[in-house]
């Protein structure tokens, strides 16, 4: 055996403490036996920030590896091959499924280990292995890693004459190999503009713009990002962070429609407007984060051919158009958590895209009406944390038909409502559904 496998097996001990979680062991056992830590209900309850993360990496299913067999439920649907767990629980001829509960309670215990594993992934306790072992064994990997063979295509970037002369470009900042243009450091938007439009460049193609701050010191009053801000100039990515900013002009970001892939305007606190018919001359335009601000209305979108990620988490969300997102042919994740819906009207989510992650958490919805969810259905819909009274079988049973007949390890997050037995009586008579539904409670 080599050193470098050596090596790895001895950091791989030391990281997960020879311990193994046996598969068919429960919440409870693991717990008491001293194999599975208690899971910090802090810790758990901060996947929301990290949520999209934590389901991506358990979208897509290795469907190559699994076996043939399959399951069928109860309403004839082909069953997840995973799902097989329900042969533990026998249904006798002519009466309800047998305690759906121990279902669910199957469920929990083939996905405790899982669930541990990725909360600590998406926030770094285990995941890091150079982090968790011994000094001694860390110093080495360090040592390893500065021995690896420096990037030969980044030591021949040709740097030069990329960048305007920093006198004349200060206080922005441009960084020549990168390609990047920092102008945190500007006063106000007038002079952001200005620089933009009298500086010289030498080119006219920039990866990244990036504004992240927390005020204009100067000028408090210039809330505006006006028509053809960056003079043509073009990037691939901007970044406006924790600004003052209000509002943002039809054709703010003109000069980048070929060439924008992602537009970040995260938690800036008073931003009211974003003008989202605009965003359909942005055609390679891949992920929208406008999270942290104070949008009120969700308009209906143009055609974005690419638009894959649309986050509007955080924000001060009431309305959302009937038919907002139906000309969205790529989109896989549409995050409207942490905002203050309380009805969501038919058609709201006409969906043209199939497996789409919809997140609806933290809000006050109260009242689903009929085909809200309507053409695809949602892979994954989380809509915990809000107020529903009731779980109507016709609104749900097309998403959970939708998640088992998948290739997706999608389910339902109903946790957090206000539910009694009464409300989830149709759910007994399909026991299959709680492998695909969380549920707070009550264990009916």
């Amino acid at each position: 055996m080599d050193t470098k496998t050596l090596l790895y097996i001895l950091v791989t001990i030391s990281a997960c403490g020879g311990l193994t979680i046996p598969e068919r062991s429960t919440q409870k056992e693991a717990k008491h036996s001293g194999i599975l830590p208690p899971l910090p209900s802090p810790i758990w309850n901060s996947y929301a920030q990290n949520k999209v993360e934590f389901f991506q990496r358990r979208l897509k299913s290795d469907s190559k590896d699994r076996p043939s067999l399959g399951v069928s439920s109860s309403r004839g649907i082909s069953v997840h091959p995973q799902s097989k767990l329900l042969t533990d629980t026998p249904k006798e001829k002519g009466s309800l499924a047998a305690r759906p509960h121990d279902v669910f309670s199957n469920w929990v215990s083939r996905k405790v280990p899982d669930k541990v594993s990725h909360v600590r992934k998406v926030t770094g306790k285990s995941d890091n292995l150079s982090e968790t072992a011994p000094e001694s064994l860390r110093n080495l990997l360090n040592k390893l890693n500065q021995k690896l063979p420096l990037n030969p295509e980044q030591d021949s970037q040709d740097c030069s004459n990329v960048c305007p002369p920093s006198e004349d470009f200060w206080p922005c900042q441009c960084d020549p190999c990168s390609k990047v243009i920092n102008c945190s450091a500007v006063t106000n938007l007038n002079q952001l503009q200005e620089l933009f439009h009298t500086v010289s460049f030498p080119i006219k193609n920039y990866t990244t713009f990036m504004m992240i701050q927390y005020e204009f010191p100067s000028v408090k009053n210039q809330t505006l990002l006006t028509d053809n801000l960056f003079g043509g100039v073009s990037f691939i990515n901007i970044v406006i962070e924790n600004t003052l900013v209000e509002s943002i002009a039809a054709n703010a970001f003109a000069g980048s429609e070929g060439t924008l892939e992602e537009i970040s305007l995260q938690y800036n606190i008073h931003l009211r407007h974003f003008p989202f018919e605009e965003m359909v001359h942005f055609t390679n335009l891949k992920t929208l984060r406008i999270a942290g601000s104070s949008l009120s209305s969700i308009p209906v979108l143009s055609r974005v051919p690419q638009l894959q990620n649309l986050y509007l988490n955080e924000n001060k969300i009431t309305n959302i158009s009937p038919m907002a997102f139906a000309d969205l042919p790529a989109l896989e994740v549409l995050d409207i958590g942490l905002n203050q819906l309380e009805t969501i009207n038919a058609h709201t989510f006409y969906l043209s895209a199939k497996t789409v992650l919809v997140f609806l958490d933290h809000n006050y919805i109260n009242s689903i009406e009929e085909e809200a969810f309507s053409k695809e259905q949602p892979t994954i819909l989380d809509i915990s944390h809000n107020s529903l009274p009731v779980l109507e079988e016709t609104i749900f049973t097309p998403i959970l038909d939708t998640v088992m007949s998948s290739d997706f390890d999608g389910y339902i997050n109903a946790e957090e409502n206000p539910l009694h037995c009464n409300d989830i009586l149709w759910l007994q008579q399909y026991p299959t559904y709680y492998l695909y539904l969380f549920l707070s409670g009550p264990g009916c």
